[in-house]
């Protein structure tokens, strides 16, 4: 999950795998936190770890 859609698809490249999903979204944004959630669930089936890093900008 990104807000770069372009960056999150090349990194699924580079990952190489068909277990990956991605999703550009903006975190302080609930309704887009709930619609990247229900899409993993939908996808997986259920979301075991859910790790979330942002980038600190000065």
């Amino acid at each position: 999950m990104d807000l770069n859609i372009d960056a999150l698809k090349k990194t699924v490249e580079e990952l190489g795998s068909n277990n990956v999903q991605y999703s550009a979204a903006d975190v302080s944004k609930s309704a887009e936190v709930q619609g990247y959630v229900s899409a993993a669930v939908k996808v997986f089936g259920k979301i075991d770890v859910f790790l979330i890093m942002q980038e600190l900008k000065a």
